[in-house]
């Protein structure tokens, strides 16, 4: 009776020890992509939090069949409101400042990167 309980031991061991390994081998893999991500940000000048800017990146793909055409025919001649959304800057850049603005038409998006759950 004693072996095998020995033996689930002995397994139980070994499962947790290759659970390990792997958990490691997927961390790994995770902080080469952000790397290299990372890489790809400021190559195409936007630095600043690969995550917060890979949501964002996720968020434009999944929201860009919401854009509507710009219409040529004004709905109201006596008002125009518009958005001039500029690119980052040097001193944001060496700031790892992000691009936090999407503009959709007819709606304008700021994503505002959240540090704690409260909205601090």
């Amino acid at each position: 009776m004693a072996a095998p309980a020995k033996d689930q031991t002995r397994r139980r061991i070994e499962r947790m020890e290759a659970e390990r390994e792997e958990r490691r081998r997927v961390m790994q893999e995770r902080k080469v992509q952000r790397a290299a991500e990372e890489e790809r940000n400021i190559a195409a000048g936007n630095p600043g939090d690969v995550d917060f800017i890979g949501l964002v990146r996720k968020w434009k793909e999944d929201h860009a069949d919401t854009a509507q055409p710009h219409s040529t025919a004004r709905e109201h001649p006596k008002i125009c409101i518009c958005v001039r959304k500029r690119p980052l800057n040097e001193k944001e850049r060496r700031k790892r400042d992000h691009d936090s603005v999407t503009c959709l038409h007819p709606t304008v998006w700021v994503h505002s990167a959240k540090y704690r759950v409260d909205g601090e």
